[in-house]
């Protein structure tokens, strides 16, 4: 049985949900809980991984243990919107080891970053010294985040 046109049946989409909840669940491990020998499952695996489902394998760290607590959420809208000039200022955003995801959005911003910094010294820092450099932003406007009420990577289909 194929789940909603996914090309996934019902073990793959166990394989899925259980890597992601622990990706470090061995193929025996995840065999054991699927009631399947370990070969069909590596077998799965490798054919998730090579078409596309799983992208990635992941340790999510504590920002606060390493002194990157403050997590700022940043609204940019460009001044140009030519493709060429959406590719520069992208490729500038994705230097900036501080930033950990830019999204393309509708709406009132073009674009939505977030990033981990020690602190709002930091993030000012960061906000005078390097955002600032990227010609193509007309406007930022920064939202500190005080409390992370939910968080997940899990993608939940089905």
């Amino acid at each position: 049985m194929k789940i909603k046109n996914l090309n996934l049946d019902e073990i793959d989409v166990k394989i899925l949900k259980n890597l992601q909840k622990n990706a470090r669940l061995t193929v025996k491990e995840l065999a054991a809980k699927l009631f399947l020998t370990p070969t069909p499952v590596y077998e799965r695996i490798k054919r998730l991984e090579k078409n596309g489902y799983i992208t990635a394998y992941v340790a999510i760290l504590n920002a606060r243990k390493l002194n990157r607590s403050v997590m700022v959420v940043i609204n940019l809208t460009i001044k140009e919107h030519s493709q060429e000039q959406r590719e520069i200022m992208i490729k500038q955003l994705k230097g900036f080891d501080e930033i950990s995801e830019i999204l393309n959005t509708a709406g009132s911003y073009d674009y939505m970053a977030k990033g981990r910094f020690e602190s709002v010294d930091t993030y000012r820092d960061f906000l005078v010294n390097k955002l600032s450099t990227i010609s193509n932003i007309s406007d930022v406007d920064s939202h500190i985040v005080l409390e992370v009420l939910k968080s997940s990577t899990e993608v939940h289909f089905n």
